[in-house]
C-alpha cells in the first residue's frame, strides 16, 4: 500500500515486483488483492522457489527492467517521496553503486527499554552520522531499503562474483548478505552512499522485540562474520587462516569466563556484553562448520578477479581506486607540491622531494598563478627530472 502511494514524476519509469520466495500463506494472493486498480504502476509477481533472501534478491535483479533496483522488504513502509529521492540521487551520481536511507521503528507494542542501544541490529536508525559518501568511512548499508545499480551487480557477476552469504532462510536468522554486496561493490570501485532523506518505517512485531530473539539475532550476525572477513582483508598480504581466526575469537571469550557462564544461566536482559558473547559464539559455530573450506573460500574472495577488473568493464567512470596489488605497477606515491609566489623557497622544497630514498613516486607541482620567478625555477627543475609533472594555472 505504501509503494502504491508513491508520488513519482510522470517522466520517471518505475515498476513494483513482488518476489514470492516459496511462501505458504497466500502472500502473493494477498498482495495482488491489496494493490489498487488505480495504482501508478502495475504490480508484477514472480516466484523464486529456492528459499533464502539472497536467492529472492537475485531473482529481483534478473526480473528488473530498470537500472536502479531498490529492495523494500515485506515489513518496510516507504515514505511517499522515497522512489523520487532514489531516482534523483542515483541519476545525479552515476558513481554510486549502492545507497541506503534512514529507517524508523514502528510497532503495535511499546519498544523495550534496551531497544535504543540495539536498534542497528533491527536495521533501524541512522546508518551514519551524516549524509553522503561512506565508502571508506563505514562502507556497508542494511538491506532494508537498499538500492543497487543493476549494471554494477551484473558487472560483478560477469566477472566471477559469487556471494557466500544467503541471508534469512525460513526461521534461521543468518544475515549480512547485504553487507557482503556493499563490500564487493566497494572493492570493485563503486561508491556507497547514505541519504537520510530516503525514509521508511520498519514494522517490528512484538515477537521480535524480545530479548531472547535479539540474542538469537546476534548469534546469527556472528555466524555470518566469517563470510565478511575476507572482504575486509582483501588486498592484504596477511591472510588470516582458519586456525588463527578461531583461536582469536575463542581467546576473547575465555578472557571473560564469569560473563560467559552467567550468559548461559540467566537472560541478562539489556547486557551488551552478553550480545557480544552471542556474536562470538555464532562466529565459533560457523568457523567449526567451515573448518575445511574457510581458507579456500577466503583466498577466493581476497584474490578475486572482479576486484581488479570490474572497474574497467562497468559503464560509469569510478573515482574510487581499485584495491589490488596492481597499484604497484606505476608510481605508488603522488607528491603534490602547491606553490604561489614562493620562488625563493620552492626550489628547496622540490629538492627535498627528489632526494627521497624511496623512488617509486611522482612529483606534481601546481603553481597557482604566481607573479614572481616561481615558474622559471619550477621549469628548470622540470627540464632536469622526468619524475616532475607541472601544472601552471590561473590564480
Amino acid at each position: 500500500m505504501h509503494l502504491a502511494a508513491q508520488k513519482v514524476a510522470s517522466g520517471v519509469p518505475w515498476e513494483v515486483i513482488l518476489v514470492d520466495n516459496a511462501s505458504t500463506d497466500g502472500s502473493a494472493e494477498s498482495a495482488q488483492a491489496s494493490w489498487p486498480t488505480d495504482a501508478p504502476v502495475p504490480l508484477r509477481i514472480v516466484d523464486e522457489p529456492k528459499t533464502g533472501l539472497l536467492f529472492a534478491r537475485k531473482r529481483g535483479f534478473a526480473e528488473a527492467k530498470y537500472e536502479l533496483v531498490s529492495f523494500v522488504d515485506d515489513d518496510n513502509w516507504v515514505y511517499p517521496d522515497w522512489v523520487s529521492i532514489v531516482h534523483e540521487l542515483m541519476s545525479t551520481h552515476p558513481e554510486i553503486g549502492a545507497c541506503g536511507g534512514l529507517n524508523e521503528a514502528v510497532s503495535d507494542t511499546e519498544l523495550p527499554w534496551w531497544f535504543e542501544q540495539s536498534r542497528s541490529s533491527y536495521a533501524v536508525g541512522p546508518q551514519f552520522s551524516e549524509a553522503g559518501d561512506i565508502t571508506f568511512k563505514k562502507g556497508v548499508l542494511c538491506g532494508a531499503g537498499l538500492t543497487v545499480r543493476k549494471s554494477a551487480w551484473e558487472s560483478l557477476v560477469q566477472n566471477g562474483f559469487q556471494p557466500t552469504l544467503v541471508g534469512r532462510k525460513g526461521k534461521t536468522l543468518l544475515c549480512s548478505e547485504d553487507y557482503e554486496l556493499c563490500l564487493a561493490l566497494r572493492l570493485a570501485g563503486w561508491r556507497v552512499w547514505y541519504e537520510p532523506r530516503m525514509r521508511l518505517r520498519h514494522y517490528l512485531p512484538s515477537s521480535r522485540l524480545d530479548w531472547k530473539y535479539l540474542r538469537r539475532l546476534l548469534r546469527g550476525v556472528g555466524a555470518s562474520d566469517p563470510g565478511l572477513r575476507p572482504y575486509y582483508r582483501a588486498g592484504s598480504v596477511d591472510t588470516e587462516r582458519w586456525q588463527r581466526y578461531f583461536v582469536r575469537i575463542l581467546s576473547g571469550l575465555l578472557r571473560q569466563p564469569v560473563k560467559l557462564v552467567r550468559s548461559f544461566l540467566s537472560p541478562c536482559e539489556g547486557d551488551k556484553t552478553v550480545l557480544l558473547i552471542e556474536r562470538s559464539l555464532g562466529t565459533l559455530s560457523s568457523l567449526l562448520h567451515l573448518r575445511s573450506d574457510y581458507d579456500r573460500t577466503a583466498a577466493r574472495v581476497m584474490h578475486a578477479a572482479w576486484i581488479k577488473t570490474v572497474a574497467d568493464s562497468a559503464a560509469p567512470v569510478h573515482p574510487v581506486p581499485v584495491v589490488s596489488s596492481s597499484v604497484t605497477q606505476g608510481p605508488l606515491v603522488s607528491v603534490i607540491l602547491c606553490n604561489y609566489n614562493y620562488g625563493n623557497f620552492v626550489g628547496e622544497a622540490i629538492e627535498s622531494v627528489l632526494e627521497q630514498t624511496y623512488k617509486n613516486f611522482e612529483l606534481i607541482i601546481v603553481d597557482d598563478g604566481s607573479t614572481d620567478n616561481s615558474r622559471t625555477v619550477i621549469s628548470e627543475y622540470q627540464a632536469k627530472d622526468e619524475l616532475i609533472n607541472v601544472v601552471f594555472k590561473e590564480n
